[in-house]
């Protein structure tokens, strides 16, 4: 028979060998792990940013993704930290590690998920901000090059249209179109008068101009697809572009129809006034001939008109554009 002595079971052993396995490693290299794994985590993790694409901005959705996100960083974390420290470490102090990654990578998310909102909705504000700049006739500047933030894109396309703009008055004001409109200036500079057909220059301009003023609101467009913003955010933009900001646009179209309109106008009245049947006075002309006359009051009349027209589509383009500013800025807000 086999004494009592001799008859411990194998498992017995092997739980021996497992225990020693556990206990081989000091308790303190298990701290000093933590340690470096804590200062790294606040490290890399902290000066990581996150997409503001995915991110978002209700609180359900907000938990699941800091859950997602927080619990794969968590576990990627725990795997180097228990392969250089914990291995052979008591099984408490595993517990522990996992639940201070655990907690860490959660804070850590949380603050760089505020992060990225915060910048999300500064860059909204700035963008709004422009904008408002250039409706109260403030110049804005263009964005620096690359940069393809919301703010970058509404800060080009502001600058191209001011630029343009200035351009456009600059050709009328070389075209003479002032002197048609006083006639004491045109009496000492009639030059304007000698070819009233090369005011039609003008009206090939506007196209050049709409062109333009079209390419940049297709590049905001596009541009607005790709910023790095909340989906949400990014939707109320889309939104505001595509259903009110579409139908001021129409307005634009109209504003660009009427300056063509106006030139042909002005074109009318230069050649009523190259007769030369008139005479100054003061700022008005007095015509010698009747027919002349009623020519360039029609003229004038339907110029009015049309400056009237265009006038009041500026005054709604600026209003419906300070909604959609306000719609804006209340879709930044989590």
């Amino acid at each position: 028979m086999t004494e009592l002595g001799e008859s411990v079971p194998e498992y017995a052993e092997e739980w021996e060998d497992e225990e020693d396995e556990e206990t081989r490693w000091p308790w303190w290299r298990a701290l000093i792990g933590i340690l470096i794994t804590t200062f790294l985590m606040i490290v890399i993790v902290a000066n990581t940013d996150i997409s503001g694409r995915n991110l978002p901005t209700n609180r359900t959705d907000m938990l699941g993704f800091v859950a997602g996100y927080a619990g794969g960083l968590a576990l990627f974390w725990y795997l180097i930290l228990y392969f250089t420290a914990l291995r052979r470490v008591v099984i408490p102090w595993k517990v522990a590690s996992a639940l201070i990654v655990l907690a860490l990578t959660v804070l850590l998310t949380f603050g760089r998920i505020g992060v990225a909102l915060k910048k999300a909705q500064g860059d909204m504000f700035a963008a709004s901000q422009a904008m408002r700049d250039a409706l109260d006739g403030n110049e804005v500047a263009a964005a620096p090059a690359g940069d393809r933030s919301l703010n970058g894109l509404i800060r080009d396309f502001v600058h191209g249209q001011q630029r343009d703009v200035l351009a456009y008055a600059a050709e009328v004001d070389a075209a003479g179109f002032e002197a048609l409109a006083n006639a004491a200036t045109l009496k000492a500079n009639p030059s304007v008068l000698k070819d009233c057909g090369k005011l039609n220059a003008l009206s090939t301009s506007v196209d050049t101009y709409r062109d333009r003023w079209r390419a940049r609101v297709a590049t905001l467009r596009s541009g607005m697809e790709a910023i790095d913003v909340p989906q949400s955010y990014r939707d109320g933009l889309l939104e505001g572009f595509d259903g009110p900001a579409a139908r001021n646009r129409a307005g634009i179209e109209r504003a660009y129809e009427i300056e063509k309109l106006m030139v042909a106008e002005m074109i009318k009245r230069c050649r009523v006034l190259a007769r030369g049947r008139w005479r100054p006075q003061g700022a008005n002309f007095q015509f010698t001939n009747a027919r002349d006359m009623t020519e360039f009051n029609a003229a004038h009349s339907e110029l009015m008109r049309l400056v009237a027209e265009q006038e009041s589509l500026q005054r709604n383009s600026a209003a419906a554009t300070r909604k959609a500013l306000d719609d804006v800025e209340r879709h930044r807000k989590p």
